[in-house]
């Protein structure tokens, strides 16, 4: 048929072309009349019909072949659609994909509530792991948290036992009062129980020529003569607050603590004694209304407050005090001599009796008493008189 209607066509073009070419040129003579070209005319429009109509009967033939095709093929013989979905991942966003079926997928009921009932256990499944793992996750925090408390609780490495050597006067100052603070090699010194400005010296030969390296103006004024040196700090008392201020960076941070009026110990001008050992800062106070020790311990440099002892000591029996390796250690003045004697042992939660050290040349009254975690000394301010005195870790069988 196509054969045809191209044959048609093209006779048609020979025909007729050659009468349309001479409109545009000199008249000439037809190639055929006017009856032979409207016969040749039905002739060509005959074909075209007759290939049009076998083209369609082709087309209509072959469309029925393919439907009697697809009725013939069952759909039991068809193999059985799996609709076993593997579930999407999740995203970046942590959103969930939803499960997708091709257009025409034919699923009957029991399948499709196979399939929800499969995706409904497995997001129950999901949830129940994420709670699960969010639960493990806060019992591992907690059980962390709970590490660090114990690792907080544990000694340093230092030894609890250990030997005082005799006092030795590194310094006199003009003033009966005062404190000297100790860090590493450099000291800082305070006049008086109240003021504005201490002095720091670079090291001991300096304090003992009383060369100042420098003088230091304080944030805020001290209270009292029982402050304490610590990673180039100082920290004392303002009022009922604690300061701490660093002098490489001018950060200062305070705590306010709930203090006893009266001094902390017998013969002080000081109602709160700050003392520094390896594990930190401590703060020693009366509460109010309240004439036994109580004990806090803070952190450095946020002075936020770890823990906190209440001991059945009455501090007013003592001169003063001072905190090493975990012990505090009482110090008691009498007309004739000082003694030192550990009290407490706050890693063991304990009260302890030890050996008792004597202080030769020290009686009465102590204006300061700081131990050095760094150079391992304790500084002692008493009358004008500035004493080192060097301690050495010993084991529990040569005490």
């Amino acid at each position: 048929a196509l054969f045809l209607f191209r044959s048609g066509l093209a006779e048609t073009r020979r025909l007729l072309l050659p009468s349309l070419a001479g409109r545009t040129t000199a008249p000439a003579r037809p190639s055929c009349t006017s009856a032979q070209c409207s016969e040749m005319l039905r002739s060509v429009f005959a074909l075209s019909l007759l290939s049009s109509f076998l083209i369609i009967v082709y087309q209509r033939l072959h469309i029925n072949n393919l439907q009697h095709e697809l009725s013939s093929f069952s759909c039991s013989h068809r193999a059985k659609r799996s609709i076993s979905v593997d579930r999407v991942e999740e995203d970046e966003d942590g959103d969930e994909h939803s499960v997708s079926f091709p257009l025409f997928a034919k699923i009957s009921k029991k399948a499709m509530r196979k399939l929800c009932e499969e995706d409904r256990k497995g997001r129950t499944r999901k949830e129940r792991r994420k709670k699960e793992s969010g639960k493990r996750r806060e019992e591992e925090k907690r059980r962390k948290s709970e590490g660090q408390g114990e690792r907080r609780m544990e000694r340093k490495r230092c030894s609890p036992h250990a030997t005082f050597s005799p006092p030795r006067l590194v310094a006199r100052r003009s003033h009966w009062s005062g404190c000297a603070l100790r860090d590493g090699s450099t000291w800082f010194l305070c006049e008086f129980h109240m003021g504005y400005t201490m002095l720091e010296y670079a090291d001991t030969p300096s304090l003992s020529a009383s060369l100042p390296k420098t003088l230091i103006t304080l944030p805020f004024p001290y209270d009292g003569t029982d402050g304490a040196a610590i990673n180039g700090s100082v920290a004392y008392a303002h009022d009922d607050q604690v300061v701490l201020h660093n002098f490489a960076t001018s950060q200062t941070s305070r705590l306010p603590v709930a203090l006893n009026r009266a001094p902390i110990y017998n013969g002080s001008f000081s109602r709160m004694d700050i003392q520094s050992d390896e594990h930190g800062l401590w703060i020693l106070y009366r509460e109010q209304e309240k004439q036994t020790l109580t004990v806090a311990r803070v952190a450095v440099p946020s002075l936020k407050l770890l823990q906190t002892w209440q001991l059945a000591l009455d501090p007013s029996r003592f001169c003063n005090a001072f905190i090493r390796c975990g012990i505090l250690h009482s110090i008691l003045c009498t007309s004739s001599e000082a003694t030192i004697q550990p009290a407490y042992d706050f890693y063991s939660a304990q009260s302890i009796v030890g050996k008792t050290t004597r202080l030769p040349g020290i009686k009465e009254e102590i204006n300061s008493a700081q131990f050095d975690p760094v150079s391992h000394t304790l500084s002692i301010y008493t009358r004008g008189l500035i004493y080192s005195v060097a301690i050495e870790e010993t084991s529990p069988s040569s005490v």
